[in-house]
């Protein structure tokens, strides 16, 4: 079976059909490219006989697009948008990023639910200071100057950085009001064992599972399968607030659910992780005005709050 590489067309007669696509004309494609309007002419030939279709009609001093000609118009501006999209998420912020942008790392779940609701009283002390958040599940490793700065959940030290300021947390069961109800009338574990369990990915070996809350809280292993797996936090909690089931939930992250009635805890019982959240900034980074600003904010966040 040929290979993708060697079943697609040359790149530079793709760049230089989607210039005269977008830009309706040779010439235009060829002012744009840097190159005469006779090499974009060739190039398209060329693609058209690789292709064994017309691509453009050729009308005077102007081209349209034939039917085959859109498709791969749409499919081709389509895909280089992803790579430019690609290139600016990896592409170090320092070469292009103005001195007052923060760049801000944290998983899903933690920019969701704690950091993304704090955010406009960041934004209304440090109005001059832009803010990018990055979120996602996978590491982020700050040596790769991706951002300035990563909220981490783990248990310092970091190889990347320096630790600013941690917040410690507790798992619990947590569930939504008529889910606890049902089980009103059974005694821990059987309360939590009665309820479907939903499960999130773990993303991190040291990642509280409902296997390792069972063992953590003394039960044993109990290897019951969860009704429903997600491979987001974010996801398994709003399940919890549906109705879906019981799901862990690390309550900084539940706190406002928790305080307005969407989740309550399904029991007291608790379990207090050796991981803590973590301000990690790369060294030296502290000394930036924008990180410093920040630092000392979220801080007083971290160091304020108390795991209920």
């Amino acid at each position: 079976m040929p290979s993708l590489r060697h079943s697609l067309p040359s790149l530079s007669a793709l760049i230089c059909f989607e210039a005269a696509a977008r830009l309706g004309g040779f010439t235009a494609a060829a002012r744009e490219l840097g190159v005469t309007q006779a090499a974009v002419s060739r190039r398209i030939h060329q693609l058209e006989t690789d292709l064994r279709t017309k691509l453009f009609i050729r009308a005077h001093r102007r081209v349209e697009l034939t039917s085959t000609g859109t498709v791969l118009a749409m499919a081709v501006a389509r895909a280089f948008d992803g790579i430019g999209d690609a290139i600016d998420v990896i592409r170090p912020a320092e070469r292009t990023a103005p001195a007052n942008l923060l760049m801000i790392g944290a998983s899903l779940a933690v920019s969701h639910f704690w950091l993304t609701p704090r955010l406009p009283e960041f934004r209304a002390a440090h109005p001059d200071v832009a803010v990018r958040i990055v979120s996602q599940d996978l590491p982020i490793d700050l040596r790769d100057r991706t951002v300035d700065v990563v909220l981490r959940y783990g248990t310092p030290p970091f190889a990347d950085g320096e630790v600013l300021a941690s917040m410690p947390d507790e798992v619990v069961p947590v569930c939504s009001p008529a889910l606890r109800d049902s089980v009103a009338h059974l005694p821990f574990p059987e309360n939590v064992l009665a309820l479907p369990r939903i499960l999130a990915e773990a993303h991190d070996a040291t990642w509280m599972t409902w296997r390792r809350w069972f063992v953590a809280m003394g039960l044993g292993r109990i290897d019951a399968p969860s009704a429903l797996q997600f491979n987001h936090h974010s996801d398994a909690i709003y399940a919890a607030i549906d109705g879906l089931g019981v799901a862990l939930g690390w309550t900084k992250l539940v706190e406002r659910a928790l305080t307005d009635g969407r989740l309550v805890r399904l029991c007291e019982e608790s379990i207090r992780p050796a991981q803590t959240y973590n301000l990690v900034v790369p060294p030296g980074a502290a000394a930036r005005p924008t990180v410093a600003a920040f630092a000392d904010w979220i801080g007083e966040k971290m160091n304020g709050a108390v795991a209920r």
